[in-house]
Formats: structure tokens, sequence, C-alpha cells
């Protein structure tokens, strides 16, 4: 299975700044992972922010190659909604992180999303090295 955590940076602010709005927000990235996901994957939101994707590799036609490609191709659409309050326009970072599973794995579920989230902060540092 691939796991595919993607999640909005600094979303604290955000709901600090304007909780209809961020609410708004998660709502529209709600949609657009519906939209733009196949339909075998099973996309849950686990926190404030964080969309967490199943993806079982017998249902879905990718290889874990096309599932980079995909992830990428998810974050561009994401990252392309902007948080809107009143006036102001901000573009949202967002953070993924990809892990692949099988049946011989013997994470937990919190060792899996608390991987996944590693993985999603080294994905942003290397964003910042380039």
């Amino acid at each position: 299975m691939y796991l595919s955590l993607f999640y909005v940076d600094f979303i604290e602010q955000y709901l600090y700044q304007d909780v209809k709005a961020t609410e708004t927000l998660l709502r529209q990235l709600k949609e657009a992972l519906v939209t733009n996901r196949f339909p075998e994957e099973r996309i849950y939101y686990i926190e404030t922010g964080a969309f967490l994707i199943l993806s079982p590799r017998k249902l879905t036609p990718v290889t874990e190659e096309d599932n980079v490609v995909l992830n990428e191709n998810t974050r561009e659409i994401l990252q392309s909604i902007p948080f809107i309050t009143g006036q102001n326009e901000v573009n949202i970072t967002l953070k993924y992180g990809t892990l692949t599973i099988d049946a011989t794995s013997v994470l937990t579920a919190e060792q899996t999303i608390s991987r996944l989230k590693r993985l999603a902060e080294t994905d942003l540092s290397a964003e910042y090295f380039v």
C-alpha cells in the first residue's frame, strides 16, 4: 500500500487569522483531492490541516515511480488553492511525505503517521536548500 500525507504548513497561523477562511481552504483542498485522485484511494482528514491518502497497490494503476509523480502533481494542484481572507490572498505551502508498506510491516498507525510527518519535513527542507 502507498501512503501519502499532505498537510498545510503554518495551519495554526491561518486559523489564528481567520477560522472561516481556513475552513473554506480545507474544504477546497478536500474537494481537490477527491477530484484529482483515483476512486480506489481512501482519503482521511487525520488532524488539523493533514490529509492521509491510502492507495492500494493492486487497485491503483500506478507503480511507485508513478505514485511519486502523482503526488507531485497533487501537491501542485493543492498549492494553487490560495488562502483568502478579506482582501488578502496568500499562497499556501504544502508538505508531503510518502511511504510504501506491505503485509510484513510492523509499524503501528501512530508510527506510520510519525514517519510520514518526518518524511514531509525533510521534503520541505530539501526545497529550501535547492
